[in-house]
C-alpha cells in the first residue's frame, strides 16, 4: 500500500465513520481526484488529526435530490436512522453551505469508503 495522496476532512459532530459508509461532497472536485482503490486519510477538521486510513470503493455524481435519493441511505450521519435519509442529508447540506449554494440539481459527489 502506498501513501495516501488525499485527505477528507470531517466536521463534528462525526457520527457513522466506520466500518463502509459514504460521504456527500459539493461540486465535482473529488471525482475529478479519486478513483476506485484510492487510499484516503480521514480527518478531524476541527483538530486537524487524522483519524482513520480509508479505501475508495465508489465515486459518483449527479444532482443533489438525485444522489440524495439513491444513496443518503449510505451516508454516515444517516446510515442509524435510514427513514427520511434523502430529506435529511438534503436539510443540512442546505443548513451547511447556505441555500445560495445548494438546490436540488447542484452537483454533488457521493463518496463510498471502507476504513482500512
Amino acid at each position: 500500500m502506498g501513501l495516501p495522496l488525499y485527505i477528507i476532512e470531517f466536521s463534528p459532530p462525526m457520527s457513522g465513520l466506520s466500518h463502509s459508509f459514504n460521504t456527500f461532497r459539493l461540486g465535482i472536485r473529488y471525482a475529478k481526484l479519486l478513483k476506485e482503490g484510492d487510499i484516503v486519510v480521514l480527518i478531524d477538521k476541527s483538530k486537524m488529526i487524522a483519524f482513520a486510513y480509508a479505501r475508495v470503493d465508489r465515486v459518483i455524481v449527479g444532482g443533489l435530490k438525485e444522489m440524495a435519493e439513491q444513496y443518503a441511505v449510505d451516508n454516515h450521519n444517516q446510515k442509524e436512522v435510514p427513514d427520511g435519509a434523502p430529506e435529511r442529508l438534503m436539510e443540512n447540506m442546505k443548513k451547511r453551505y447556505g441555500p445560495h449554494l445548494i438546490n436540488d440539481t447542484k452537483k454533488v459527489t457521493v463518496i463510498y469508503l471502507t476504513i482500512i
